[in-house]
């Protein structure tokens, strides 16, 4: 894989550049780690699993793979590349989830940039979308506060792709897990801290305005779950934080509202000053 790297950098270099993609290349191959570190040091096999097994391995393979990844010369390396990153991350995920919080977080990053810049890459040359989804869910009830920055973005950004006509094969990812998706939402808000939320309800916004009929169907599925965030949550609640939701599907602000109040309600602190002072807050 070093080799596909070298190859993409060489093949790039000969072509015409602008400003920002030349800083851009200067940045990766001016990178000791990343060109300068090969044969000699560690075999290509460990270079790579010490590449992809650390977070700031994740964050400069990132340019590699977008300023590459529209290289039609180089597209199925940076495939190959990026499914080689996902598959370690899932494996390392599947074993133990929370000791693996900054590797996941590197992969969402990874794959949110993936998903604006290239995601032909994703679309093309990937079979691991299902389980990326399911990890991106997972990764929500996670304590550090970057990470669940980065999977609600990956999780807003996958939502917003699969509506467009290039990314019709996330579209059924997205419906089959939609009420799992909501219930990981809805718990997490009640049980999270303050600052997630945001990212809790940018995944609610994006579900809400490319999925909102669903939205409506699998809410009503949540709401006639009594035992769901009981008791702290009562039917009624429910009923009206996804009204609150489904009014507002063009208005994040309102939606984070419609979030924190939940939030409030979920910790026993609505009515409260602090409980005011919090909603003012957002």
């Amino acid at each position: 894989m070093l080799a596909f790297v070298q190859n993409a950098a060489a093949d790039y270099s000969r072509k015409t550049l602008d400003v920002s993609h030349t800083r851009a290349r200067r940045r990766i191959l001016g990178h000791p780690i990343i060109i300068l570190s090969p044969a000699g040091a560690l075999p290509l096999s460990g270079w790579l699993e010490t590449i992809i097994r650390s977070t700031w391995g994740l964050l400069y393979l990132c340019p590699i793979v977008i300023l590459f990844g529209r290289d039609g010369n180089q597209e199925t390396n940076m495939g190959v590349l990026l499914r080689m990153v996902t598959a370690t991350t899932l494996s390392r995920a599947s074993a133990d989830l929370w000791s693996h919080t900054d590797a996941i977080h590197g992969c969402l990053t990874l794959l949110t940039a993936t998903f604006k810049k290239t995601p032909n890459l994703i679309v093309s040359h990937h079979n691991h979308i299902a389980p990326l989804f399911h990890l991106g869910v997972e990764a929500l009830k996670l304590p550090e506060e970057g990470t669940v920055r980065g999977a609600g973005h990956f999780l807003a950004s996958f939502i917003n792709l699969s509506r467009d006509p290039n990314g019709g094969c996330l579209q059924p990812v997205v419906a089959h897990n939609s009420e799992t998706l909501v219930r990981t939402l809805m718990f997490c808000i009640c049980n999270s801290p303050r600052h997630s939320l945001t990212s809790f309800s940018d995944v609610l916004s994006a579900l809400c305005k490319m999925y909102g009929d669903d939205l409506a169907r699998t809410f009503k599925t949540v709401q006639a779950d009594e035992t769901f965030l009981s008791p702290r949550v009562n039917a009624q609640q429910k009923d009206d934080f996804a009204k609150k939701v489904l009014k507002n599907r063009g208005s994040k602000r309102r939606i984070l509202e419609a979030v924190t109040d939940l939030a409030l309600i979920g910790r026993g602190l609505a009515g409260t000053d602090y409980g005011a002072q919090t909603r003012g807050f957002h």
